[in-house]
């Protein structure tokens, strides 16, 4: 990872820019705790959420959205630090080898989102709802995409 790990000393103080009146004052820092969270840190098994937004070429709320909420990416928060582990992005990378989002499909066609739609209203494209929650993301297999081209 390429960020180094800070640790906060007691009496460190953060000023939040979106309010100005609001200071969080560190008084005491459990060992155990920031131990525990540099050690994940600085794992290679953990990628930043910022890392893993980028790998899947999706803003930080489509990654919530499209891979978080449907369970296929579990952030670990810690303090400062939000994290996922980079056997959970292998996985969504291997399943998009084979399926696009609905936002991927209409940006390799070239057409709106909602020509996306109005393909599977139209029964030319067929979706796959995939998730591991109660979410669902819609997804489409590549080739069915690279036929309508």
């Amino acid at each position: 990872m390429s960020s180094s790990l800070f640790i906060p000393q007691p009496g460190f103080r953060f000023i939040f820019s979106n309010q100005e009146d609001y200071i969080f004052e560190i008084t005491t820092v459990a060992y155990g705790t920031i131990r525990y969270a540099a050690v994940k840190v600085e794992n290679d098994d953990f990628i930043s959420i910022e890392d893993a937004a980028e790998t899947l070429n999706c803003s930080l709320n489509w990654l919530r959205q499209y891979w978080c909420k449907t369970g296929f990416l579990t952030i670990e928060e810690l303090v400062y630090w939000r994290l996922v582990k980079r056997d959970e992005l292998n996985e969504v990378l291997k399943l998009k080898e084979e399926y696009l989002t609905g936002a991927e499909a209409s940006n390799l066609l070239g057409m709106p989102h909602s020509h996306i739609t109005n393909l599977q209203k139209q029964e030319l494209i067929k979706p796959y709802y995939m998730g591991k929650t109660d979410h669902k993301i819609r997804l489409f297999k590549r080739e069915d995409v690279n036929k309508l081209k």
